[in-house]
């Protein structure tokens, strides 16, 4: 019988046995190493009028309703590595009566405690008239951000069509009835003759229906000095080869009515249009396409345009206006679409007293921050709610 001291010896020496052989077998192997690698961050970053930071400030003076207007113009440019989605936000931060020329005559009965004194006693006031209008309305009225009209204009000038691509027309635009409307519901028809023809007599071609929206400031500024102040743009209608368009693009169909043609479903036009061709707006005022932009067209801030997608591609792709304030936009995010690395977008601004601003608004004053931002393109929470201004 073998002992169980002498089993474990042999099983002990056959482990060793085989752990020794097991040193004998060959194997195949390879090593590869990557050396030198990097990680860098993307970034996103964005230039205001070639400033980064942006340290522009604008000081508007002597304001009047229905007359001036003033401008900031805009211009951003992706100067970042990725694709970013811009908002803007303009903020009031403050308001106040302003201006403090004028004292309120003090009331003989205000150091008496038993007897409420006039709220305006020796208060300051922007002026004499300020102080009349509030004192008959029994307060003060400082919030004139809520009387200035805010229109805002959105260009995109990148070498490709913006995000509201435009159908070019057949023929290019040769001239344009524009409807002008004041305050009172009065119209006038004015013509944009020569259109897109440059100073050096060139004909630029243009042939995006939208086009003339760039102009609206101009005729606006061109019909205070030559019709009336207060008249707005209200539509326009294309005159391109021997067919009329829509500002969309939407071929107009002319109908004769007693020997006047007229635009289907476009009243305005009565008289208007030449005969008997019926091919040209006629017999109304009408200024040449150079000369407008020549004499008004600084608000509007961009070069001429081809608009046919040769070179750069300037055009208009929202407009804000038609009674928006300050008030109304205030503190709201507004969403402007997509920029690409070394894309640039303008954004056009305008600020004007509307007619709503009476005597108690002389003088006074807002204090108001515009700020931009730019967000990388799958970021949706940083700014969750916003006016997109893409989708009109």
């Amino acid at each position: 019988m073998i002992s169980k001291k002498a089993l474990f010896s042999v099983l002990l020496i056959g482990l060793i046995g085989v752990a020794a052989g097991a040193g004998t077998f060959a194997y195949f192997s390879d090593t590869e190493m990557a050396e030198g690698n990097t990680l860098t961050a993307g970034t996103i970053d964005i230039a205001i009028n070639d400033q980064n930071p942006w340290m522009e400030s604008f000081i508007f003076d002597d304001m009047k309703p229905c007359k001036q207007v003033e401008y900031i113009n805009s211009t951003i440019e992706n100067v970042g590595t990725n694709p970013a989605k811009i908002f803007k936000m303009f903020l009031v931060t403050d308001y106040n009566t302003g201006l403090d020329y004028f004292t309120a005559p003090t009331c003989d009965n205000c150091e008496d405690s038993d007897v409420d004194c006039e709220w305006w006693c020796g208060e300051q006031f922007s002026s004499e008239p300020e102080w009349t209008a509030e004192k008959e309305l029994g307060e003060r009225v400082d919030d004139i951000h809520n009387v200035t009209d805010y229109s805002l204009k959105i260009i995109t000038e990148n070498g490709v069509p913006p995000v509201n691509d435009y159908e070019p027309i057949p023929n290019a635009i040769s001239h344009i009835g524009v409807l002008l409307e004041n305050d009172t519901g009065h119209q006038v028809v004015i013509k944009v003759d020569e259109y897109g023809v440059d100073e050096y007599g060139e004909d630029l071609d243009i042939k995006d229906p939208s086009d003339p929206k760039r102009l609206y400031c101009a005729i606006e500024a061109w019909s205070v000095d030559n019709i009336s102040e207060g008249y707005t743009v209200q539509d326009y209608i294309i005159k391109a080869g021997t067919n009329f368009y829509s500002q969309n693009g939407t071929e107009l169909v002319v109908v004769v009515d007693d020997g006047v043609g007229v635009i289907e479903n476009y009243p305005w036009t009565e008289n208007t249009l030449k005969s008997p061709q019926y091919q040209a707006f006629t017999g109304i005022d009408k200024i040449d396409y150079y000369d407008l932009i020549a004499d008004y067209g600084e608000c509007i801030g961009v070069p001429v345009n081809g608009g046919n997608g040769d070179g750069v591609f300037v055009n208009v792709i929202y407009e804000l206006g038609d009674g928006v304030t300050v008030g109304d936009i205030e503190g709201d995010w507004m969403y402007f679409g997509v920029l690409e690395p070394g894309e640039t977008m303008e954004i056009i601004q305008d600020y004007k007293l509307s007619a709503d601003a009476g005597n108690e608004y002389q003088g006074d004053q807002f204090n108001f921050e515009v700020v931009f931002m730019a967000l990388q393109t799958n970021d949706d929470t940083t700014i969750s709610e916003y006016v997109d201004l893409t989708v009109y």
